[in-house]
């Protein structure tokens, strides 16, 4: 096997705390084996600075790099809160919740291969009800770009963290956009870590979930249509709920091209009206 470094491969690990409520990798075909790739990270306002970030490529074919300090293109305060009360929140120098959201965005050439991971870590997330303690984010993305066609993968036009309501029932769409004659799946996995981003010793582990929660039910009843994304359930606590969407996409005739997960919380308040 052969592998290319073009910087350190622990690049994608940065050195600070920022405490991230989560994150999602997109890839867009542009042509060839040109690929646009687009990291999505939300921080809350009232952690640090947000700092440079990186992704890390490597494919079963045995090459693998990483990029560090992936362009910055945008900077959008994404906070769950009504028209009339922007500029109230952490944001803003407020007291509501606050979240901003960072976009990355890169230009790559991947090679022909029947797998390639595309991924970023960060040491530690924002503390959530069904978590144990700050553990590490970790959110990847697949592709299957053998055949050398390109595909569009799915994208999600909801760029906002749900706001919902203790003891309200919930029905939430990810708003992922695809293509026609696209087959995808949804379904609930386990929240990551990365312990060691070694390409040659990839260690990437489940989070630690209070009991009785689980990837599959991150949540008491909390669950997902397979076919639409659909998500529904009704909290009865405040607080943040990490869940975890991976989307499988396959083309009408079955062959899998691709995997990609969204890691987002619910943030759960007490409210005084009926959503």
């Amino acid at each position: 096997m052969r592998f290319i470094t073009l910087t350190v491969l622990l690049a994608s690990l940065p050195a600070l705390a920022e405490h991230l409520p989560g994150g999602n990798i997109s890839v867009r075909c542009i042509s060839g084996n040109q690929h646009e790739v687009t990291l999505k990270v939300w921080r809350e306002c009232t952690g640090v600075a947000m700092i440079a970030q990186g992704l890390t490529f490597m494919n079963s074919c045995g090459v693998s790099f990483a990029l560090s300090d992936v362009p910055l293109i945008s900077t959008t305060n994404v906070s769950p809160v009504c028209a009339g009360q922007t500029g109230q929140t952490t944001c803003d120098g407020g007291t509501l919740i606050g979240i901003e959201e960072y976009t990355y965005q890169i230009t790559v050439f991947l090679s022909p291969c029947d797998y390639w991971r595309i991924y970023w870590s960060t040491c530690c997330r924002y503390p959530a009800l069904n978590l144990q303690g700050s553990q590490g984010l970790y959110v990847e993305a697949l592709v299957n770009n053998a055949g050398g066609t390109c595909i569009e993968y799915p994208t999600f036009s909801d760029n906002t963290p749900p706001l919902v309501c203790v003891n309200q029932p919930v029905s939430y769409d990810p708003g992922v956009v695809f293509s026609q004659g696209q087959d995808l799946r949804f379904r609930l996995v386990e929240a990551r870590r990365l312990l060691n981003g070694d390409p040659l010793n990839l260690d990437i582990q489940p989070v630690t979930y209070q009991s009785p929660f689980t990837g599959s039910e991150p949540y008491t009843g909390l669950a997902i249509d397979s076919l639409s994304g659909q998500i529904t359930f009704t909290p009865d606590a405040q607080g943040y709920l990490v869940c975890v969407i991976a989307i499988e996409v396959r083309d009408a005739n079955a062959p899998w091209r691709g995997t990609i997960m969204r890691d987002f919380p619910f943030i759960v308040q007490v409210c005084d009206n009926n959503v």
